[in-house]
Formats: C-alpha cells, sequence, structure tokens
C-alpha cells in the first residue's frame, strides 16, 4: 500500500507564498514540455538516461499535486475574505493546470522509452 506524504499545512498568511509557488511551478512544467517537445525533433539529444530522470521528476511530481487541491481546501474552509478566496482559486487553477501538464510530460517520457526499445 503506497502511503501519501504528511505535508505541513499552511495558515492563509503563508498564501501570497503558495501563489507564488504554484506560479513559479506552472511555469517551468510548461518550459519543461516546451523544451522535451523540442527535443523531439531532435531525438539524437535525448538519451535513456535523460528520458528516466526527466519521468521520475514529472511522475513523483503528478503524484504530489494533491497537496494543492488540499491545502486550498483547508484554506476554504478558515473562511477567508474575497481577495483570500480569488487567490485559492487561483492555485486550484494553475494546480490543475500542472496536472494536465505533468500527465503530458509522464505520458510523453513512457512514449519515448517505448520507442527506443523498438
Amino acid at each position: 500500500m503506497i502511503t501519501k506524504k504528511q505535508p505541513h499545512w499552511y495558515t492563509l498568511n503563508m498564501l501570497p507564498l503558495y501563489v507564488e509557488m504554484c506560479d513559479n511551478t506552472l511555469n517551468i512544467t510548461i518550459s519543461d514540455l516546451t523544451l522535451l517537445q523540442d527535443k523531439l525533433l531532435k531525438p539524437h539529444l535525448l538519451n535513456n538516461v535523460v528520458i528516466q530522470n526527466i519521468y521520475n521528476i514529472y511522475h513523483a511530481q503528478k503524484d504530489d499535486n494533491w497537496m494543492y487541491f488540499e491545502q486550498c481546501k483547508k484554506w476554504r474552509d478558515e473562511n477567508p475574505n474575497d481577495d483570500e478566496l480569488r487567490l485559492i482559486a487561483l492555485i486550484e487553477k494553475n494546480a490543475y493546470q500542472i496536472d494536465v501538464i505533468n500527465h503530458q510530460i509522464v505520458t510523453l517520457t513512457k512514449s519515448i522509452k517505448c520507442s527506443e526499445i523498438d
């Protein structure tokens, strides 16, 4: 049985930092997907080690993405004001995008690994 990591939950005063962290993660994830797609046009730049490392990083990130949503749920239970609710919604939106892109990266790296075996 796989157990989830026990995260440290934050109070609403950490919301601005959490927004920045989520934004940065989303931007890096988008950039990495774009770079990976560009590298597919030049497959000689990719090797098994690089592909495996990318897979491992994004598979772990995909598994941990639930923490963004759970943190937002906890904040919503603290009766946030309108500005805080707007920031919570932004985190949820970005976390969803991170989830989608992580899935694309994991799927892409799996397909590259499979095609190298053929």
